[in-house]
């Protein structure tokens, strides 16, 4: 059970930090 609940909330903590990365970098760039 504990395995199949880590893997999908490592990805979706993943895919968070990515999106804020990406953001974070976007509005340093536009500036």
């Amino acid at each position: 059970m504990e395995f199949n609940y880590s893997i999908p909330f490592v990805v979706l903590t993943i895919s968070i930090s990515t999106f804020y990365i990406v953001k974070f970098w976007y509005d340093r760039k536009k500036k």
